[in-house]
């Protein structure tokens, strides 16, 4: 008599096709996770060197005066407007810290 070897079904085959799956979803969405804390931790650590580059550079302007400021150091600020009036280009400080509103207005 000769041994019979039994095939998967088609339901056990699917099953592992599914399980497989979920370890590489699981794997992604780790990935996913890690990646988002990344991004909040360097958002973090860019606004707070951002706000950093604000006090330097007002300091800056306060030293040699706004009409000397050298473009190059605008260009990471994240408050000062230029403004432009006829041929005079001038600076203008737009600085708003974040706050937290307790009572935010409706709109």
């Amino acid at each position: 008599m000769s041994n019979v070897i039994p095939f998967r079904s088609k339901k056990l085959q699917i099953q592992k096709k599914l399980l497989t799956l979920i370890d590489d979803l699981k794997e992604i969405y780790n990935g996913l996770d890690m990646a988002t804390d990344a991004n909040f931790k360097l958002t973090q650590i860019a606004e707070d060197t951002e706000e950093h580059y604000n006090r330097v550079l007002r300091q800056y302007v306060d030293e040699v005066g706004a009409e000397n400021v050298e473009l190059g150091y605008l260009e990471y600020t994240t408050d000062i407007a230029v403004l432009f009036d006829g041929g005079d280009v001038s600076i203008k400080f737009v600085y708003n810290p974040q706050q937290l509103s307790l009572f935010p207005e409706d709109n």
